[in-house]
């Protein structure tokens, strides 16, 4: 398919941040840190066969009375890049504040389809959602949080159909969700060289995209974008939005101020920054005093 520039234009993160190897660079070496200062941390668990099917847990900094909620965290890359080592750091203020986090990662393309990443992220909420007492967290308090793909991926977890899989589970295994510079219409991708690595078809980037999709239970819906992105991003959350708001899904946009792709994650990290408190709010409004900011 032919590249419309205008659409590279507005979703090509790498050249319109032309720094962003220092930014990769600085996740690592700052992930590489939080590994290191979390001895507790259960690392490379396989929630599956594939090599690429592991996760990263990291338990709450201070031990809570009661188990914590979990925070399941979804890296970015256009679900071709990027890894859960290059992510950990994200887990540092939601762990300090009292919540699990567990960073997943996933098989990149094109070794595999979209809708496989999308399976593997699905096995991967329930390997955890099965193993709740194990890893002492709140099976009835788990939230999922993504950024860029992953921001994409959180949304498709708010739209999957739980018992489909499991007849044990609840109707939505997720009490919330938050994306960062989501994408949940992935037509425009496929006029762009994203998609010489997915494969989308205009079918199956359709199929997969979540403002197609009905969501499954109602929840909290945080879509934050940094102000200084593309208007494209900004578009996205705003028709997200418009998607559902016929659903019992409540969508709240944000902007990140002063922030670009990479700055509105890196918010995550900060207790101070808007994005997170009201990350924190809408877990533990829901979820008890397990923490305090």
């Amino acid at each position: 398919m032919a590249i419309d520039p205008v659409q590279e234009r507005l979703y090509n993160i790498r050249a319109a941040i032309p720094d962003h190897m220092s930014v990769f660079a600085n996740w690592r070496m700052w992930s590489d840190a939080y590994r290191q200062e979390r001895p507790q941390a259960k690392l490379d668990l396989a929630y599956g066969k594939k090599s690429g099917e592991t996760l990263d847990f990291f338990p709450p900094v201070r031990q809570n009375p009661s188990p914590s909620p979990l925070v399941v965290l979804i890296h970015g890359g256009y679900w071709q890049a990027m890894d859960k080592r290059d992510n950990s750091f994200a887990a540092r203020a939601l762990c300090d504040a009292g919540c699990s986090v567990a960073v997943l990662n996933y098989t990149l393309c094109p070794a595999i389809t979209l809708e496989g990443i999308v399976d593997e992220i699905q096995r991967a909420s329930l390997w955890l959602w099965h193993r709740a007492e194990d890893l002492l967290f709140a099976r009835d308090h788990m939230y999922v949080a993504g950024h860029s793909a992953g921001g994409h991926l959180a949304a498709m977890m708010v739209c999957t159909p739980w018992k489909a899989f499991n007849a044990q589970a609840p109707e939505q295994v997720f009490k919330g969700a938050l994306s960062i510079s989501g994408i949940f219409d992935l037509s425009p991708l496929t006029k762009t060289t994203i998609n010489d690595n997915v494969g989308m078809t205009p079918q199956s980037a359709r199929e997969l995209s979540p403002v197609h999709q009905k969501p499954c239970g109602g929840l909290p819906f945080i879509a934050a974008v940094g102000a200084n992105e593309s208007a494209a991003f900004h578009e996205q959350a705003d028709h997200l939005k418009q998607a559902w708001a016929h659903t019992d899904v409540e969508v709240r946009y944000m902007r990140i101020p002063n922030s670009h792709h990479f700055q509105a994650f890196e918010a995550l990290a900060n207790m101070n920054s808007d994005i997170f408190k009201a990350f924190y709010e809408l877990a533990f409004r829901r979820s008890g005093p397990h923490g305090k900011l």
